[in-house]
C-alpha cells in the first residue's frame, strides 16, 4: 500500500511539474508570436475507373471553378491507372463533382502515364510518361474535352522521353524530358500544331538537367528541379529558339538537402523545392539567377514535420504547403521568415476520412488546399485558416491527437516506464 501511494505521489509530482514546464513552453511560444493553421477536411471526390477515373491520381492544376486532375505512373507501376485527363466541378469544396473526362494510352490521347497539368485560356496541356507525349486539350466546354494536337517523340527534335513537367508562359510550352535530360521549348500560337523552338540538355555539368522535372517560368528565367543531379538549374529562355544555363545550386545532405529534389514554386525572390529523399522543403534565394543560394531548411520524417518523401510544393501568402509521398501527409510550414521556416499545421492519414495515402500533388486556391491521393484515388480538399486567438493548433491526424512537439506522450512514456498503475 505504501509503495502504490508512493508511485502516485511520484506520479501527481511528476506531472504538475511537467504541465508546468511545458505549459510555460507553450505561452513562450504564444508569446513569440508563432504562426499556426487550423486545417480540416472540406470535401472528397475519389474512385478508380468509371465514373471518377482517378486511380492513380498524379497532378493537380486549378483553374477557375475546376480541378483539373491526371492519373498516371511510370512503366514500372503493376496495376494499370485511369491514364485520365479528370475535369472537377469545385464551385462547391464541400461538394465536389466531376465535370468531365478523356482518357487513354496511345492513339488517339496518348495518356499512358498521363503525368502533369497546365491549364491556360481554353486549353489543358498535359505530359505523359509512358506515351513520351505533349498533348493538348480544348476545355471550353469542361464536361466534353476534346483532343487538339499531340507532339511526341524520345530523342531529336522533341526530347520528350519521359515527357514530366510542363510549364506555359505565352506562346511557349516549357516540357521537361525526364530521361532525356533535358528542357524543350514549344511554340504553341497554334494549339493545333505546336512546333519545337529550343532545346537545352545534358546531366552533370554544365546543364545539370540529369532528371528533369519540374518546371516553372518566371521572366526570362526557366527554373527546373532534376531529381538526379539533385539541383535547381536556372535556364535563360530571353531566347526560346536558344535557352542557355545562367545558374545551379545542388547537393543532396547538408546544407541544401536537395536529394532527390522533385516538387517546386517559384514565387518573387525564392524558389520553393521538396526533395524526396531528404524529407524536406528546401528555401532558395533566387534573386542573382546567375548564384542562387541558400535561404532556409525544414526537414524530417514523421513527428512533427511529415516530410516523409515530399513530392510537391506549393507556396502562396506567408505559407507553404507540401504533399509528402509516404507519411500521407498535407504539411504547412510558416514562410515569412524564409531563413526560419517553421512547421504551421500537418493533416495526415491514409483512408477515412483525409484520403491521403500517397499524397502527390498539392495546390492552393484562396483558403483552400486541394491534394490528389495516388493510393487512395483521390481528391482532397482542405479548409485552412489562420488562428487568431492565443492557441497552439495541435497537429490533425487519423491517428493520434497528440501535440505536434510531443509533450503528452512524452510524459505518458515516462509514466509507463516508471508506474505500473499509471494509464
Amino acid at each position: 500500500m505504501k509503495k502504490a501511494f508512493s508511485l502516485f505521489f511520484v506520479f501527481i509530482t511528476v506531472l504538475s511539474l511537467c504541465i508546468f514546464y511545458f505549459g510555460n513552453s507553450i505561452l513562450t511560444a504564444q508569446e513569440e508570436g508563432s504562426s499556426s493553421l487550423s486545417i480540416s477536411l472540406a470535401g472528397l471526390i475519389k474512385g478508380k475507373g468509371a465514373p471518377n477515373y482517378l486511380q492513380g491520381a498524379s497532378s493537380i492544376f486549378i483553374s477557375g471553378n475546376y480541378a483539373y486532375v491526371t492519373t498516371g505512373e511510370d512503366e514500372y507501376y503493376e496495376d494499370p491507372c485511369d491514364n485520365s485527363l479528370v475535369i472537377i466541378d469545385i464551385s462547391d469544396p464541400s461538394n465536389p463533382t466531376l465535370a468531365g473526362v478523356i482518357k487513354g494510352a496511345g492513339s488517339p490521347n496518348y495518356l499512358d502515364g498521363a503525368n502533369d497539368v497546365f491549364v491556360s485560356g481554353n486549353y489543358a496541356y498535359v505530359t505523359s510518361w509512358n506515351d513520351d507525349a505533349l498533348s493538348i486539350f480544348d476545355v471550353s466546354n469542361p464536361s466534353n474535352p476534346i483532343l487538339k494536337s499531340v507532339t511526341k517523340g524520345e530523342g531529336a527534335p522533341n526530347y520528350l522521353d519521359g515527357a514530366d513537367g510542363i510549364y506555359v508562359s505565352g506562346n511557349y510550352a516549357y516540357v521537361t524530358g525526364y530521361y532525356d535530360d533535358a528542357l524543350s521549348i514549344f511554340d504553341i500560337s497554334n494549339p493545333s500544331g505546336p512546333k519545337i523552338k529550343g532545346t537545352i540538355k545534358g546531366q552533370g555539368s554544365p546543364n545539370y538537367l540529369f532528371g528533369a522535372g519540374c518546371v516553372e517560368v518566371s521572366g526570362n528565367y526557366a527554373y527546373v528541379v532534376c531529381f538526379d543531379d539533385n539541383s535547381l538549374t536556372i535556364i535563360d529562355i530571353s531566347n526560346p529558339s536558344n535557352p542557355t544555363f545562367k545558374g545551379v545550386i545542388k547537393g543532396a545532405g547538408s546544407p541544401n538537402y536537395m536529394g532527390g529534389v522533385n516538387g517546386l514554386h517559384v514565387s518573387g525572390n525564392y524558389a520553393y523545392l521538396c526533395s524526396y529523399d531528404d524529407d524536406s522543403m528546401t528555401i532558395i534565394d533566387i534573386s542573382n539567377p546567375s548564384k542562387p543560394t541558400l535561404a532556409g531548411v525544414i526537414k524530417g520524417a514523421g513527428s512533427p514535420n511529415y516530410l516523409d518523401e515530399a513530392w510537391s510544393v506549393c507556396a502562396s501568402g506567408n505559407y507553404a504547403y507540401v504533399s509528402s509521398n509516404y507519411d500521407d501527409a498535407l504539411t504547412i510550414i510558416d514562410i515569412s521568415d524564409p531563413s526560419k521556416p517553421t512547421l504551421a499545421g500537418v493533416i495526415k492519414g491514409a483512408g477515412s476520412p483525409n484520403y491521403l495515402d500517397g499524397a502527390n500533388d498539392v495546390a492552393v486556391a484562396g483558403s483552400y488546399a486541394y491534394v490528389v491521393n495516388f493510393w487512395d484515388n483521390s481528391l482532397s480538399i482542405f479548409n485552412t485558416s489562420e488562428n487568431t486567438d492565443d492557441t497552439v493548433t495541435p497537429e490533425t491526424t487519423t491517428e493520434t491527437n497528440e501535440t505536434v512537439n510531443g509533450e503528452v506522450s512524452i510524459l505518458r512514456q515516462w509514466l509507463k516506464e516508471h508506474n505500473p498503475y499509471s494509464i
